[in-house]
């Protein structure tokens, strides 16, 4: 989790919203967590991010791996709710 918290996002079904998703970008990896409306946990999903070291104390991420890894992680949270959200 960053200094701001995780980030929440949610999904409109029918005009009400039933799901919302969690991401928490780490530094060596993307988690994210689907919750229904009643806040219980649907499914969750998890993608390592490399790291770079340019020089001794240096650690650098690339964003576009980052990017890749927040969608893989939120396709595999989706997927692991077992009902279409």
């Amino acid at each position: 989790m960053n200094k701001k918290g995780p980030v929440f996002a949610g999904f409109f079904n029918g005009g009400k919203m039933k799901y919302f998703i969690g991401v928490d970008a780490g530094t060596s990896g993307i988690k994210v967590v689907v919750f229904n409306a009643d806040g219980k946990i649907c499914g969750s999903g998890y993608h390592e991010c490399s790291v770079l070291t340019p020089q001794p104390g240096w650690v650098e991420q690339d964003p576009r791996v980052l990017w890749e890894a927040c969608r893989s992680a939120v396709k595999m949270a989706i997927s692991n709710c077992g009902t279409k959200v």
